[in-house]
């Protein structure tokens, strides 16, 4: 029971207000909750996403037998960027072509992708061209910067179509490299000059790898060789690395032989998941840096979600999209709050220097404010032509889910308790002498007749009765003036009083 000295008027309307207000204050708390709590379950998911790479990653370069060559390219790594830190200039990690998976520890058959490495070429050497130093890891046969013009416009291959371009000097003892094509032959010789410019400044630094294996050692020495360059490194990450591969372990010696036996049933071959270590190299092994990595896929709705997914799964600042059939004239630049839509320039050799000036600018920007922001002279995305719009809808609808299943629970628990509580609130004051607008109103039964009945509405509400409270006091004294009277307030007439009396006539003022 509420206690009978609560019955100032402006308490009781400042307690009923506050009742009234309470599901107001209490949707405020829980929407702050509910965004503390999905920025926290948003913060374990990926802290246990990490976790996971990190354990999966320690399982792997323990059981894999590192490159020979690996101590010899972390020395060479070391010396390339302390120059480069010596004069101020930022690195580009390029990475380029495909890699393989070997099927037996001496390796004579593998499995690999078509890809030539044009792009991380072309990218690579208008990174020079811009002024980076790029380290340039790639497979070896693939399409290389600046030697690709020779390529374009000779051969291809080290062959008879080469030679037919090369021809003896009149003294016997110098080469002559000539071109049908005039305009060829001019991007030939302005490639030529710009490579041993770059290379007199030490501006390339060649890295090579062949297997799957080879690769993931080469890139984390290349991250922990850039790693104190902090925000001046960037990650170009244009090679096509394997989903799949055999380990070490699992792995047969010598070659698998062809001769079939009596049960031949042909060959089987078991395949696992590469470890995913875009995490690891994002926030662990070179943190600072600035990230592009690259999606390709045959239909474009599901590369635009692929691209958003990387994004949010490793922290990627940019995903490159590229869709196979259009990949050498558009290419979808997608960040974690825009898309825009590169196309080739008619004027341009190729796409690659319209893709490095706008990766180059986005750096720049991150460089000034550590926030990646897509150029903005460049176009809005188009809208995704689909042939079977439900399908598109269905993926959006599903990935939406995953991405935000903390927070549509956090809204759905925030929701019910918004609802308990109004129901609550209902039960409360469903009484007719809990409506009134003033004080006068609330207590024209009386104080006590008030807090009884809402007393009596908050134990039936909850389902138990209300707190108790037991005052007690030690050492109490109290005074008081007090009239000797009868029971009808007449003062009795003893000396005392009829002094009292006429001394109070005297002054006409009554204490």
């Amino acid at each position: 029971m509420f206690p009978s000295f609560c019955a100032n008027e402006k308490y009781i309307i400042l307690h009923v207000n506050v009742c009234f207000y309470l599901d107001d204050w209490l949707r405020i708390i829980f929407r702050i909750i509910r965004t503390h709590l999905s920025s926290y379950c948003a913060v374990v998911d990926a802290m246990d996403k990490l976790n996971a790479q990190r354990s999966r990653s320690d399982e792997y370069f323990g059981s894999t037998t590192a490159p020979e060559a690996l101590k010899e390219v972390e020395e060479s790594l070391g010396a390339f960027v302390e120059h480069q830190k010596s004069v101020g200039r930022c690195v580009a990690v390029v990475t380029s072509g495909g890699t393989t998976i070997p099927l037996e520890r001496n390796t004579v058959r593998f499995i690999d992708n078509f890809s030539t490495g044009s792009r991380g070429a072309a990218s690579a050497e208008y990174f020079v061209k811009l002024g980076y130093a790029v380290i340039f890891l790639h497979r070896p046969g693939c399409v290389m910067p600046f030697a690709r013009h020779f390529q374009k416009s000779m051969s291809n291959n080290m062959d008879w179509t080469f030679l037919n371009h090369v021809d003896v000097a009149k003294d016997g003892k110098t080469m002559e490299l000539s071109s049908d094509d005039r305009v060829q032959q001019a991007r030939c010789i302005d490639a030529l000059k710009s490579y041993k410019q770059a290379t007199q400044q030490t501006m390339l630094c060649p890295v090579t790898f062949v297997s799957v294996d080879e690769y993931f050692f080469f890139l984390r020495a290349i991250a922990a060789a850039v790693q104190p360059l902090d925000e001046r490194a960037l990650f170009y990450l244009a090679a096509a690395v394997s989903d799949f591969y055999i380990p070490e372990a699992e792995m047969v010696e010598h070659k698998i032989q062809s001769t079939p036996s009596l049960d031949d049933h042909g060959l089987t071959l078991s395949l696992k998941h590469v470890p995913k270590l875009l995490g690891l190299l994002r926030h662990e092994w070179a943190s600072q840096a600035f990230y592009v990595s690259f999606k390709l896929e045959t239909d474009e709705t599901i590369l635009r979600q692929k691209a958003k997914t990387s994004i949010a799964n490793y922290g990627m600042h940019l995903v490159i999209a590229n869709e196979l059939k259009s990949r050498f004239k558009q290419v979808w630049l997608i960040t974690d709050d825009k898309e825009v839509l590169l196309e080739k320039p008619e004027d341009d050799p190729d796409i690659e220097v319209s893709l490095v000036n706008a990766v180059a600018a986005m750096h720049y920007s991150f460089l000034a404010d550590h926030h990646a922001k897509l150029p903005s002279n460049l176009k809005a995305a188009k809208a995704i032509p689909s042939v079977k719009p439900w399908e598109a809808t269905l993926r959006s609808v599903r990935s939406t889910l995953d991405e935000h299943k903390a927070e549509i629970a956090g809204v759905l628990l925030g929701g019910m308790i918004s609802v308990l509580i109004s129901m609550l609130q209902r039960r409360v004051f469903r009484f007719s002498n809990m409506a009134p607008s003033t004080a006068d109103e609330f207590l024209a039964n009386g104080s006590d007749a008030f807090h009884a009945n809402l007393s009596e509405k908050l134990e039936v509400a909850m389902g138990k009765d209300m707190p108790q409270v037991e005052i007690r006091f030690e050492n109490l004294a109290s005074a008081a003036d007090v009239a000797v009277a009868t029971k009808n307030g007449h003062e009795l007439p003893t000396l005392i009083n009829d002094v009292k009396k006429s001394i109070r006539g005297l002054f006409r003022t009554k204490r």
